[in-house]
């Protein structure tokens, strides 16, 4: 018997091979995707919380005012017009509708509470605070400030 000649080493492909062939693909291409990524896609600022506000020395000094304009949007005769048709809907139907424009963060802030006598214990809670802000001149944005006894009369779906 004569030993047998050796045979070249043929590799052939298994599943195993594959596999480690395309963790291999798949790392070198996430990778190169995260070092291109900022590149191609920059870094958007933190939205973070915004920080909550106290500053009654921006309310105005006259009691009972249904619109509150830290910023000019309306003229003032839009203001005028506004804060009468607040005050007989008050009237007629017992719902407090309040309107603050502002401009994070020039605003009054939390200080509204106690200038509109909103959220007290004991109080109807049957408001709606609109506030108007530019936030920084990058677009209007509207927000919806509601008490609970308005909540039973639309749901929350409805504020958002």
């Amino acid at each position: 018997f004569a030993p047998a000649a050796t045979a070249p080493k043929v590799s052939y492909l298994s599943a195993s091979n594959n596999n480690e062939d395309t963790s291999r693909r798949s790392a070198i291409f996430t990778l190169a995707g995260l070092t291109a990524s900022p590149l191609l896609f920059p870094a958007l600022p933190a939205s973070a919380r915004l920080e909550g506000v106290n500053k009654p020395e921006l309310l105005p000094s006259e009691k009972g005012m249904n619109v509150i304009q830290v910023e000019k949007f309306l003229t003032k005769g839009q203001e005028k017009r506004l804060n009468d048709l607040l005050t007989k809907l008050e009237a007629e139907t017992g719902y407090k509708v309040r309107v603050l424009c502002q401009a994070y963060p020039r605003t009054p802030g939390l200080a509204i509470r106690d200038y509109w006598s909103l959220g007290r214990e004991g109080d109807d809670d049957k408001y709606i605070v609109l506030v108007v802000d530019e936030f920084g001149g990058k677009g209007n944005v509207l927000n919806f400030n509601v008490g609970d006894g308005m909540k039973f009369a639309l749901p929350n779906v409805f504020w958002t």
